[in-house]
């Protein structure tokens, strides 16, 4: 049940991942009326809210959305969500509305993931990768190397007007932002990094493309 895995937890918080049971975990922390079952703190300051669901249950959205709300709440950037056996570390991001973002999940259960990725993914919880911001660090990496960041720059206006002029020197045709974006989304980028704002962008495209007043003569030779 939930209070045989917290015991688990919270053994596996101190014994493995070096954090002081008695200093630095605190159990059913206190938000606005409701409990978060572990924070992780460091003096005053709380670097994570740990939501806790027994051994066996699927962690979900519904878990995850209560974790995030009492890290909202507390101005704490990590929620990490586990039911023992499997642990997945979010980022939240403070936008309108609250959302966040999978870091990584590990699980100690999982017999195809190699033990030195397991070993590599849980250090990244510990106290002493804490303390170097190496969470912190994996996280921006990943963040910054993702395909939907990725695309979204690829689609942004500057890096379509280089595309452009590149294009233009190598073939001698000049083309419109919105056809680059086009080709970018149909030919180039798979559909599952595209991401929500895809559309948008394709339209912001296509308005730059269009001519703000019509060309004098003397415009003639200036790109669009």
């Amino acid at each position: 049940n939930d209070a045989d895995t917290r015991t688990i937890v919270t053994a596996f918080l101190s014994e493995a991942l070096g954090w002081d049971a008695f200093q630095e975990v605190t159990g059913e922390h206190r938000i606005k009326g409701n409990y978060a079952d572990f924070a992780i703190r460091n003096g005053r300051d709380m670097l994570a809210i740990i939501e806790v669901k027994s051994v066996g249950t699927t962690l979900g959205p519904k878990h995850l959305y209560q974790a995030v709300s009492y890290a909202a709440n507390e101005g704490v950037d990590w929620v990490w969500l586990t039911n023992g056996c499997e642990w997945q570390a979010y980022h939240v991001l403070f936008s309108k509305p609250v959302d966040e973002d999978l870091a990584f999940r590990v699980s100690l259960c999982d017999e195809e993931m190699k033990p030195q990725e397991k070993t590599n993914l849980f250090y990244l919880l510990s106290r002493e990768a804490q303390k170097a911001s190496e969470l912190e660090a994996f996280y921006k990496k990943k963040a910054a190397l993702c395909g939907a960041n990725a695309a979204k720059l690829l689609l942004g206006e500057k890096m379509l007007r280089a595309l452009r002029a590149e294009m233009r020197a190598a073939t001698g045709h000049m083309a419109t932002l919105q056809e680059i974006a086009t080709i970018l989304v149909e030919e180039v980028l798979r559909p599952d990094v595209q991401g929500d704002e895809t559309a948008r962008l394709i339209k912001k495209a296509a308005a730059l493309s269009r001519p703000a007043r019509k060309a004098a003569p003397s415009d003639s030779a200036v790109s669009c």
